[in-house]
């Protein structure tokens, strides 16, 4: 039996699609949605680029904790927007969604520690999709 559905998103194009796959399973049932965004870290020729060309207040502002601590926190008012509006807002999933966690990281291993943490029965990953359609 599935009771707990851990979704993982890119926040992406199709992750209402996704959403609405999720949603008729949680009801289907009846079980507690989770959901994870990883933010992946700056790769090394970004940072390295950042740290020879750019001044101290900007390489503190992009690199800080303080600023990711930030971004993490917009990306989760971002989730909860999302799920508040259409088609979600009179479906009844906001009464099946438990943890929205935005987490630093490879995905694929925030993911796998997210889905043994919250012992997720069935994990949700829907394409990874892109800023603009061709």
């Amino acid at each position: 039996m599935i009771k707990k559905i851990l979704f993982a998103t890119d926040l992406g194009v199709y992750t209402t699609l996704s959403l609405l796959h999720v949603e008729h399973l949680a009801k289907q049932f009846n079980a507690q949605v989770d959901v994870v965004h990883a933010v992946p870290p700056i790769n090394d020729f970004a940072a390295a680029v950042v740290k020879s060309h750019c001044s101290d207040l900007v390489k503190q502002e992009l690199l800080g904790a303080s600023r990711i601590a930030g971004v993490m926190n917009s990306i989760r008012e971002q989730m909860f927007e999302m799920l508040a509006q259409d088609p979600f807002e009179d479906s009844g999933l906001l009464t099946h969604i438990g943890e929205i966690s935005v987490l630093a990281g490879q995905p694929a291993a925030v993911i796998l520690h997210e889905a043994e943490r919250v012992h997720a029965d069935l994990i949700v990953i829907g394409s990874h999709s892109t800023d603009a359609l061709d």
